[in-house]
C-alpha cells in the first residue's frame, strides 16, 4: 500500500479523517506491505497483510457469508490446480483473474462499455479512483494505465485483491488494494472518481451503498457505473439473470434494480446522474462485436429503429430513459456529485 493512500482513509470505528498510522510494519519496494494501521483518536487496529489492509471493522452477516462462499471457491480451485506445475499454476490463476473463466460474452461487454464511456468521463493522469467492488483489479488496471492513482475494494481477498498482483504483473501498472465494505467505505472525500462495474447488484442497501461512493467524492467528482443489470417493464432479463446468478452462487447477495429505483437511490445520495446508451448495445446493434443478435420481436424492432432517422434519438436523454424504463438493458451512467453533501 502506498504511503500516500493514509490521508484518503478514514477509521471504521470513529470514522475520523486521516487518523490511521502505521504500526510495527514492514515494507518492501516503497510499500507498506506487513503490519497494522492504528487509529490515534479511538486507538482501534485493523490488519494489513500483503499490502492489503482489512477495514471491515465490523462485517455484517451478509459480508461474512460471501467471504465464506469465496473462501470455499478458493479451496476448490486449490484442490483442482494442486497437482499442476508452478508455472501452470500461474496460468490458471491468471485468467481466473483476468475474468477469462466468466465468458467471451462479460469480457467484450465490460471493455467495450468502458471504452464507450471513458470519452465522456475523459479521465486525467493523477486523478484518485477509487472501484468499488473490484474483484481482482481487472478493469481498475485499465484506469491505472491511464495514469490515475487507483485503490481497488472488495469485501473479499480470496479469489479477489489476492490475486490483483498477478494482473498488476501482466499490466504493467500499480493499484492499492483494500478491504472495504461499499455500504459503510473506510474513505474521506478525496477521490475524482468512484467507478463500479458488476457490483452493486451485490450491495445490502443500493441506496446506502450510492450515498457512500458520493461521500468519498470531491465536490464535483463523479461516479461511473458500467455493467450492471436492470429490469424493465417488458424486458425482464436483469431480474432472470439475477435469479440465475443467485442460484448459482449460494452466499452471494444479488439484487436487480429498475430505472426508477436506480433513480430514486442515486437523488437520494445528491447525485445528478446521465444515463448513457451501453456501448456493448450500440455495438452489438452495428455488429461489430462478431456475436449475432437474437431474433427475438424487441431486437427485431431494435434492429429497424437503428437502421433509420429514429436511431439518433436513442442517444438522447429522454430515449436512453424510456429505453430503460421499457426493457432495462445494463446501467450505464455518469453521475456528479452535488455541492452540500455532509461528509
Amino acid at each position: 500500500m502506498r504511503k500516500e493512500l493514509l490521508q484518503l482513509l478514514r477509521c471504521p470505528s470513529c470514522r475520523r479523517d486521516g487518523s490511521l498510522s502505521p504500526q510495527r510494519m514492514h515494507i518492501r519496494e516503497d510499500k507498506l506491505w506487513e503490519g497494522s494501521l492504528r487509529c490515534s483518536a479511538c486507538g482501534a487496529s485493523y490488519p494489513l497483510s500483503e499490502g492489503i489492509p482489512d477495514l471491515i471493522a465490523d462485517p455484517s452477516p451478509t459480508v461474512l457469508n460471501e467471504r465464506e462462499a469465496y473462501a470455499k471457491s478458493k479451496e476448490e480451485v486449490a484442490a483442482r490446480i494442486q497437482a499442476l506445475a508452478p508455472a501452470t499454476k500461474e496460468i490458471e490463476l491468471r485468467r481466473i483473474a483476468l475474468m477469462e473463466h466468466t465468458g467471451e460474452q462479460f469480457q467484450l461487454t465490460s471493455e467495450l462499455n468502458l471504452e464507450g464511456i471513458l470519452p465522456h468521463v475523459r479521465p486525467l493522469p493523477g486523478m484518485w479512483l477509487l472501484e468499488l467492488g473490484a474483484g481482482s483489479g481487472w478493469l481498475t488496471s485499465r484506469w491505472a494505465a491511464l495514469g490515475l492513482s487507483c485503490v481497488a475494494t472488495d469485501i473479499s481477498k480470496d479469489l479477489k485483491l489476492d490475486l490483483s498482483p498477478l494482473i498488476m504483473k501482466q499490466r504493467r501498472v500499480y493499484f492499492d488494494r483494500v478491504l472495504a465494505d461499499m455500504t459503510d467505505l473506510p474513505f474521506a472525500a478525496g477521490f475524482d472518481l468512484v467507478f463500479v462495474s458488476a457490483s452493486l447488484h451485490h450491495a445490502e442497501n443500493l441506496g446506502a451503498s450510492l450515498c457512500e461512493a458520493a461521500r468519498v467524492l470531491k465536490p464535483g467528482g463523479r461516479l461511473v457505473v458500467i455493467n450492471e443489470p436492470m429490469h424493465g417493464l417488458l424486458r425482464r432479463s436483469g431480474k432472470r439473470f439475477i435469479d440465475q446468478a443467485a442460484e448459482d452462487n449460494p452466499g452471494i447477495n444479488e439484487q436487480s434494480f429498475n430505472y426508477f429505483q436506480w433513480r430514486r437511490a442515486l437523488r437520494g445520495a445528491s447525485l445528478s446522474p446521465v444515463f448513457l446508451f451501453p456501448p456493448y448495445y450500440a455495438a452489438m446493434l452495428q455488429e461489430q462485436t462478431g456475436r449475432s443478435v437474437s431474433s427475438t420481436r424487441l431486437t427485431k424492432l431494435a434492429r429497424l429503429i437503428w437502421r433509420s432517422p429514429l436511431k439518433r434519438l436513442v442517444y438522447t436523454r429522454t430515449g436512453t430513459a424510456i429505453i430503460q424504463l421499457l426493457l432495462g438493458m445494463n446501467v450505464c451512467l455518469i453521475a456528479e456529485k452535488r455541492t452540500g453533501i455532509p461528509r
